[in-house]
């Protein structure tokens, strides 16, 4: 395919079709409102300091988890022995009615 004036032009219509409307930047421009430097790094901090306060509040919930961790092996080991007790008992009971 050859690409002459008529087709390039052809093709650049159909792409600009694809874009939908276009707007005047004139017309975009009296429609927003312009923003004071010093107000958008207020936000900006604002954001940090909210970033900090989930890096804390998920530092916190992580020292939970360890501890809930812990508190589960110790759980075990105490079941664990708390069974063995139990078994201790039961063969005293026995050697004792068998006298």
């Amino acid at each position: 395919m050859k690409l002459t004036r008529s087709t390039l032009r052809q093709l650049v219509i159909e792409e600009l079709s694809k874009f939908g409307d276009m707007v005047d930047v004139e017309d975009v421009a009296k429609d927003t409102d312009e923003v004071d430097a010093g107000d958008l790094a207020d936000t900006v901090e604002n954001q940090r300091d909210h970033h900090k306060d989930a890096l804390a509040d998920l530092t916190e919930t992580r020292r939970r988890v360890a501890a809930l961790k812990a508190l589960r092996a110790e759980e075990a080991r105490i079941s664990r022995r708390l069974g063995a007790i139990k078994e201790q008992r039961v063969r005293l009971s026995r050697s004792i009615t068998k006298k």
